[in-house]
């Protein structure tokens, strides 16, 4: 199977067909059921439920939530790297203008 074609994954019993993202093989989109098969497991003892659509609900937040908190991460990683070089360029500038011009 090729990075384009689509597959059929099970996840708590439940068959998904024809399921594709794009860049993603075979075995990176079975990871990621695993992944998500295991955190229903986790928030289902957590939260001592076993209702099934409010265990999705839960473990979609979770993933949401993951994405969100890595996105403002990298944001703010981006904002204090431009806010270093805004520095540094300043204190070049004016070391520069102290330089007797010949």
């Amino acid at each position: 199977m090729n990075r384009n074609e689509s597959l059929t994954l099970t996840i708590k019993g439940i068959t998904l067909d024809d399921v594709y993202f794009e860049n993603l093989g075979p075995l990176e989109v079975n990871s990621l059921a695993a992944m998500v098969e295991n955190q229903i497991d986790k928030i289902a003892r957590d939260k001592k439920t076993l209702d099934t659509f409010k265990l999705f609900l839960y473990t979609a937040l979770h993933f949401a939530a993951q994405a969100y908190s890595k996105n403002e991460t990298a944001s703010s990683k981006k904002q204090d790297e431009q806010d270093q070089l805004d520095i540094a360029i300043d204190k070049l500038s004016s070391a520069l203008s102290r330089l007797p011009l010949e």
